[in-house]
């Protein structure tokens, strides 16, 4: 509640609509989500949500992760309360271990690939790496903000500040002698201008990308965050999630290849596991149908997976003599 009063007020936008939103704490009181989902129902029915978000996924779990049967068992809850509730299902859920530089955006979930197929839309925030010149810059800006802000409230009639000088430490540090004379008010503003600059330390900076099923695709979206809000920032969008692009272009190039092929055999497998019946031959069709991708992609992924084989259409299993001579 807190949070939401600071962001509230940050954005000074008041607080007429905060009692549209409800929070339902279950830290402590939580339970598996196919016990809880019937419970958030009935307790939801009459209250006209136009979104339900659970935060996070992790907490109300079960199965195992990496099993692809088990999180389409799980993820059918989310559908469930969407349908019964005639509202969006907005769940929050975590990476896999490891550097995410070299995959994209729905492929940074933990767990099975269910959790890329399942949602209408996957928005994935991932850090980025800040130097110190950066850091630097926004120290200085934060000068400058404070400075300006000071002018404008304990001297308003002072205009002599163009839009370039509020870029400049230098110039904002003039200004502000030459506005403020008394030594009290420079006191409260040398405090403010430190609270600014650890403010501006403690800022990380952050890139929001999107898959979306239904829309075209979403420009990535750059923002610093400064508690208690993100602030949007264009300039940010230089930035690259590798140390060094150039140099390791060939090395993260390779990875990324690596990653796709073994992703492709995973969710052959998952898919394969899901639509076979005691391990029984799969039309190619289904399979394609499943995976969203077209027949001669199946036939191309099952050649290059030592576990599978086509047969009159149908994907098999092989023997495990098979697999050991195919190897």
């Amino acid at each position: 509640k807190m949070r939401f009063a600071e962001i509230y007020n940050k954005l000074g936008q008041g607080h007429a609509n905060v009692h549209n939103i409800d929070v339902w704490n279950l830290r402590g009181k939580t339970s598996p989500m196919d016990k809880l989902a019937p419970k958030l129902i009935r307790r939801s029915q009459k209250e006209g949500y136009i979104a339900v978000i659970i935060d996070p996924i992790y907490k109300v779990l079960t199965g195992d992760e990496n099993s692809a049967h088990e999180m389409a068992n799980f993820t059918n809850q989310f559908d469930k309360i969407a349908t019964e509730l005639n509202c969006s299902v907005i769940y929050c859920h975590h990476h896999s271990k490891g550097s995410q530089s070299g995959k994209n955006s729905m492929d940074r979930s933990s767990g099975s690939g269910v959790f890329a197929r399942d949602p209408d839309a996957i928005l994935d925030l991932i850090e980025l790496p800040v130097t110190e010149d950066r850091y630097t810059q926004l120290e200085n800006q934060a000068v400058c903000d404070t400075y300006n802000a000071a002018i404008k409230t304990y001297n308003p009639t002072y205009n002599d500040v163009s839009l370039d000088d509020t870029f400049s430490v230098k110039q904002m540090s003039y200004h502000l002698m030459c506005a403020i004379k008394s030594k009290e008010v420079l006191s409260i503003v040398e405090n403010n201008r430190k609270k600014s600059v650890e403010l501006a330390r403690q800022a990380s900076a952050w890139r929001l990308e999107g898959t979306l099923r239904e829309f075209p695709k979403m420009k990535s979206i750059n923002a610093w965050f400064k508690y208690p809000i993100h602030v949007l920032d264009d300039s940010l969008g230089d930035i690259s999630l590798e140390d060094d692009p150039k140099k390791n272009w060939k090395k993260g190039t390779e990875k990324a290849n690596a990653s796709r092929s073994e992703k492709s055999k995973k969710e052959l497998e998952e898919a394969f596991n899901i639509l076979s019946e005691n391990n029984e031959p799969v039309d190619v069709m289904l399979v394609a149908d499943y995976l969203e991708i077209a027949r001669s992609a199946i036939y191309a992924r099952v050649k290059k997976h030592d576990k599978f084989m086509i047969v009159d259409g149908q994907i098999t299993k092989k023997s495990t003599n098979e697999s050991v001579i195919s190897k």
